[in-house]
């Protein structure tokens, strides 16, 4: 059992649990402890993923140099691949999809799983027309691959880019810190509120994603398509379809400075926000979505 998931054992959730005969969702594979126990065999349950946890160590051994830590990377890899296998062939799992089904599908490794979508609890996008005032990007600066994101962007293409840029970040460490705050046009806003996010990615003009992980559709990706203006990711992100035709693309560091240049004139237009809302209805209908799962649970 991975270190992650035998870590979240906990004898007060499951006589929690036992107080009733409701259906259970799991929400990530490291809440999966006392299901991989064979605690809810009589039970209807299911495990709700982001992606597969071992698609996620796959990568990072074959993106990494030979070392240690590329063999922990396989370790890893072939640990979660087991465990997620053994869990998904006794439980349903849902997971949420990436560029399309048939990449989950072909990336799943014949692990069975089921296809469900986020749920945004919107159904109209809410970004406002005009400009906004900065380029944003915002992270959880405990994952290190969001503080190396943040670090290239700051030296590769702010150092060049005299815009307002604005780091958001949730646990910053005092290295991104003191990077943000280097040159007098960027700067950073740790561990804002809920509230405070929201405002911060309405008054943005542009989001700025240069990631390609494999977490399915970003929720950071969601949160500004919903509620910002302008999105610029890199040309390898795996958001769906709908998402991708929705946003700019780069993939060098010199082609973000020219896309972001070019974006920070270019008004944000009802045009846009019509694209979004029939994006929203097309791939993120929450009774749809909630309907599936009912089916799942029931």
């Amino acid at each position: 059992m991975p270190y992650s998931v035998s870590t979240r054992s906990d004898e007060s959730l499951l006589e929690r649990l036992n107080q009733n005969d409701f259906p259970i969702i799991f929400h990530g594979i490291e809440s999966t402890y006392l299901l991989s126990r064979g605690h809810f065999n009589d039970r209807k349950t299911i495990i709700r993923l982001q992606t597969w946890k071992h698609q996620k160590y796959k990568k990072l051994f074959h993106t990494r140099p030979i070392g240690l830590h590329k063999i922990r990377y396989k370790l890893k890899e072939l640990w979660y691949k087991k465990f997620e296998t053994e869990l998904s062939r006794k439980y349903t799992c849902a997971i949420i999809p990436s560029a399309n089904e048939d990449t989950i599908t072909s990336n799943a490794d014949d692990i069975p799983h089921e296809i469900l979508p986020h749920f945004i609890g919107m159904s109209t996008p809410m970004g406002i027309e005009g400009n906004g005032h900065y380029c944003f990007f915002h992270g959880d600066f405990s994952n290190k691959s969001t503080q190396v994101t943040a670090q290239w962007l700051l030296n590769e293409v702010f150092n060049q880019v005299e815009l307002p840029f604005v780091v958001v970040a949730k646990n910053p460490s005092v290295e991104i810190e003191n990077l943000a705050h280097e040159k007098m046009h960027t700067c950073i806003v740790a561990n804002p509120s809920d509230k405070e996010l929201v405002e911060l990615i309405k008054k943005a003009h542009i989001h700025i994603l240069p990631t390609n992980e494999l977490s399915g559709e970003n929720n950071d990706l969601i949160l500004s398509s919903q509620l910002g203006r302008h999105i610029l990711i890199k040309r390898e992100h795996p958001a769906k379809k709908g998402l991708q035709s929705i946003c700019h693309t780069a993939k060098t560091a010199e082609e973000f400075k020219e896309k972001i240049t070019a974006l920070f004139d270019l008004p944000f237009t009802n045009s846009d926000i019509e694209k979004r809302e029939r994006v929203t209805r097309e791939e993120f209908d929450d009774k749809k979505n909630a309907s599936k799962l009912l089916k799942l649970l029931y």
